[in-house]
């Protein structure tokens, strides 16, 4: 899930990227 973040879901892209 860390392969393409969407900017639509910055709730999932913060916890991708912690």
């Amino acid at each position: 899930m860390n392969q393409i973040h969407r900017p639509v879901l910055p709730v999932n892209y913060a916890a991708n990227i912690q």
